[in-house]
């Protein structure tokens, strides 16, 4: 007798990652908690494009998904620039590890300011964490930068070469 398979992903089902961090179900919203830590968790870079993998090994699923933007999204940030911040991503509890924002991948392009995920995927800042990381910024010499821990971030598009 052979056990059923049971598929998490629904057939000819199309998954969306929206560019303000929503997932659509075939254009409906996914607002099921655990589903949506879970597709955060799940999602990698694959010959550019983007998948969720969801798992173990000898039953892992793998669905090909549109990201509009990003496919990660810094939600909250703690700190201050003398002792260095912490990021937490959409998609984390409180019990998840936060990160710890390392200057050098943070990036300063096409006008808006990201950070490059040890995973090798980009988050978006979403507003609250954009702005109160941009109230740190200094001007000097008509130019403009980010201190953190005694590292400059430029934040300028001319910085990006």
């Amino acid at each position: 007798m052979c056990a059923a398979v049971v598929s998490l992903f629904v057939e000819n089902e199309s998954i969306t990652l929206t560019k303000q961090g929503d997932w659509l179900s075939n254009g409906e919203l996914i607002t099921h908690e655990r589903t949506v830590r879970l597709f955060f968790r799940s999602i990698v870079l694959e010959d550019g494009h983007y998948y969720l993998r969801v798992g173990q090994k000898q039953a892992q699923e793998r669905r090909e998904i549109t990201v509009e933007d990003t496919p990660a999204f810094v939600s909250a940030i703690t700190g201050d620039p003398s002792t260095g911040f912490t990021l937490r991503l959409l998609g984390q509890t409180e019990s998840d590890e936060s990160l710890t924002l390392e200057p050098l991948r943070l990036r300063y392009e096409n006008s808006r300011l990201t950070y490059h995920l040890p995973s090798g995927l980009i988050a978006k800042f979403l507003t609250q964490p954009y702005y109160e990381l941009l109230n740190q910024v200094s001007e000097q010499n008509g130019k403009y930068f980010l201190q953190i821990i005694g590292n400059f971030v430029e934040i300028s598009d001319d910085s990006v070469k």
